[in-house]
């Protein structure tokens, strides 16, 4: 029966490991793989991305420099990210070949599938730059037949083969008949926004002035039911002050009398005092 000496070398190193400084070259090698493991993870990622961000410049006709500039930025981190990692495991494949432990037949291994898996990675990046390549292509010639139905494909092919792209694709009367029109469909609507947000001002201007109005109402009203009671009021003193007036004089008169009567009580006692005293002398 033949052994398995990568599996028995596996197990002997998880067990050496353990036993082992962290600071030992296998352990360094281990720790070296994990992190290229884990970065190779991360491009993964980053892969996914960029198909997904590829599909979407794809999916329209009409597409944004800023998805464009995302798609440059990651292709651009990706580029670096697999060359940093390729620098690495071509430094660990040098360390691997100068070790004479007898831990080497695990690190190949290790070696390897890391190495497997950034090709495979890589394999993926290309194939997705291919058809993304292609899908460039037949969307260039899609907006070439939008703008100029008469277009032949050589002479798509000819503007493809001057880098002529879909960023700058511009050229034909229509093109610009084209962006005239939106322009000025652009320039209606937000001369329709500015007359839609203008009205939504004046009705909230018409809005307040009636609560302002409604609460002025309300004090008009306070203000008539005052008047009214102060000129009722008014009203009722002036009566009660003509009468008070009356009285006065009525009294003045009464006052009068009575003085012009003691008046003559006192000059008729004068007269029958004289009278008496004239008859005794």
């Amino acid at each position: 029966m033949v052994r398995d000496r990568i599996r028995e070398l596996q197990q002997a190193t998880q067990e050496t490991i353990q036993m082992d400084d962290i600071a030992s070259p296998l352990g360094q090698f281990i720790t070296s793989i994990n992190e290229v493991k884990n970065e190779i993870t991360k491009l993964e990622s980053r892969l996914t991305l960029i198909g997904k961000i590829q599909s979407d410049l794809c999916a329209t006709i009409t597409t944004t420099d800023a998805k464009r500039t995302q798609l440059d930025t990651q292709t651009s981190e990706f580029t670096m990210d697999m060359q940093h990692i390729s620098e690495k495991l071509t430094n660990l494949g040098k360390e691997v070949r100068l070790d004479k432990s007898e831990h080497k037949a695990l690190m190949e291994h290790h070696l390897r599938g890391q190495l497997d898996n950034l090709k495979k990675i890589v394999s993926k990046y290309q194939d997705l730059r291919s058809s993304y390549s292609k899908q460039q292509k037949d969307l260039f010639s899609r907006k070439c037949k939008i703008i100029d139905p008469a277009i032949d494909q050589q002479h798509i092919d000819d503007l493809l083969d001057a880098g002529m792209t879909n960023s700058d694709f511009q050229f034909g009367t229509k093109l610009k008949y084209a962006e005239a029109d939106l322009a000025d469909i652009r320039n209606r609507h937000a001369s329709i926004f500015e007359i839609e947000r203008s009205l939504r001002e004046l009705h909230e201007m018409m809005v307040q002035l009636a609560i302002i109005v409604d609460s002025h109402t309300e004090i008009i009203d306070r203000i008539d039911t005052t008047v009214d009671l102060s000129l009722s009021r008014v009203t009722n003193a002036t009566q009660k002050v003509s009468q008070a007036r009356k009285y006065r004089e009525s009294a003045m008169r009464k006052k009068l009398a009575i003085a012009v009567c003691l008046l003559v009580v006192l000059l008729i006692l004068i007269l029958v005092l004289l009278s008496i005293v004239g008859h005794y002398f």
